[in-house]
């Protein structure tokens, strides 16, 4: 199923709000929807896109036939009941260099740097900010006033400021999987899946959720750019699980 950068589906997002963690479930709430919201929150509507065009950030044919590839399904997320990890994975991807080549590692690199500078303090202003960047120039950011009212609804519920760092609230993202989807118009298109654990802890607690996030990304002569747009992604799995390399995740391991 196509999804709009992200894999996380409305449902999703309210199942995850209803976790109870450590008797704050607000705070729990603002960790969660952010998680889930960021790799969503940059859309775009295929159906206006050029057909065929080989302009640098409009995607074709060539390119839908790569960014919908429907994935395989797999069981169902779920927060309570993770399966096993599979006890002989398949050797890590090692991944080094810089985000600024024009390669799969590269593509998946940018990926990474960008879901990490969005989600530093779980804070929307710096998302939007961090989302801007990464996104190519002049394509617009769709339904991200949406995003952050949603964000700042839950920061109103859970007493919070609408934004600005939060005392005792920290993130950091780990890069524990990729995928690459292949490639198009001699390289200059890719697009590529990342697994990432986010990782939060707010006063007494801490705790960890996985992060699917899939995008369409664009070469422009010195780095990769996300174009806004329709993006199959699949169901959020656990790391190195069965469902985890059944989606066709690898491992990751990131040198240099």
């Amino acid at each position: 199923m196509a999804s709009e950068f992200t894999s996380s589906t409305t449902q999703d997002r309210r199942r995850t709000r209803a976790v109870v963690f450590g008797g704050s479930i607000l705070a729990f709430a603002l960790v969660c929807v952010v998680a889930f919201s960021i790799i969503w929150l940059v859309r775009g509507h295929a159906t206006n896109q050029a057909t065929g065009s080989a302009e640098i950030g409009v995607s074709g044919d060539e390119e839908d036939a790569i960014a919908l590839k429907e994935f395989p399904t797999v069981p169902e997320f779920s927060f309570t009941a993770k399966p096993p990890r599979v006890s002989q994975p398949p050797a890590p991807w090692t991944i080094s260099g810089s985000a600024a080549e024009q390669s799969s590692e590269g593509a998946i690199l940018s990926l990474h740097k960008a879901v990490g500078t969005a989600m530093n303090g779980l804070d929307p202003k710096v998302a939007e900010t961090a989302v801007e960047a990464f996104v190519l120039p002049g394509q617009g950011l769709t339904n991200f006033d949406d995003w952050i009212e949603e964000l700042h609804e839950v920061r109103k519920a859970a007493q919070l400021p609408l934004s600005g760092e939060i005392e005792g609230l920290s993130s950091s993202v780990d890069l524990t999987g990729a995928l690459d989807r292949g490639s198009t118009r001699n390289g200059l298109f890719r697009a590529v899946c990342i697994h990432e654990e986010l990782w939060a802890s707010y006063t007494s607690w801490q705790t960890m959720i996985p992060v699917v996030v899939c995008a369409r990304m664009w070469w422009n002569g010195s780095e990769w750019k996300g174009e806004p747009g329709v993006t199959a992604a699949p169901t959020t799995v656990w790391a190195n699980t069965q469902p985890f390399f059944d989606v066709g995740f690898k491992p990751v391991e990131l040198r240099g």
